[in-house]
């Protein structure tokens, strides 16, 4: 018997319910359980990787030269610029890290999702173009 097929009878004789969901939403018997023991949040990772964890401005990729003095982009590494008016280097999945850190604290303390990290907000006007509030519900107009 091959691995899926024990999971999934696994599934199905310790109760239906498990087995109906499971091949609806595509959720392994292991997420199942974790469901009822610990709450699970949903992140929207929009805007994370791509916005400074501290300044919130947004971060270009790094660029190199290579041996032929050709320039080449390092998707995975940042720079941003610094306080000092330097300019600093952060890996790419560690900064949305911080941020997901971020919109979940503020979540959790104030029940919205920062501006910057929404999808109407408009960085360059700094202005919130949809009709969606911050927190990601539809408001009526």
């Amino acid at each position: 018997m091959q691995r899926h097929e024990v999971i999934n009878s696994l599934i199905h004789d310790s109760n239906k319910k498990y087995l109906e969901i499971g091949v609806q939403r595509g959720i392994t018997f292991r997420q199942i359980k974790l469901n009822e023991r610990f709450d699970v949040f949903n992140i929207d990772e929009y805007r994370t990787s791509c916005l400074h964890n501290k300044t919130e401005e947004k971060c270009d990729n790094l660029y190199l030269s290579d041996k032929r003095n050709k320039l080449r982009k390092l998707h995975s590494v940042l720079t941003f610029q610094m306080e000092n008016n330097g300019r600093g280097c952060i890996n790419r999945d560690y900064n949305g890290c911080l941020n997901m850190k971020k919109i979940f604290n503020s979540f959790m303390t104030d029940g919205i999702r920062p501006n910057r990290y929404s999808r109407g907000y408009d960085l360059i006007k700094n202005t919130n173009t949809s009709l969606e509030g911050s927190n990601g519900i539809r408001l009526e107009g």
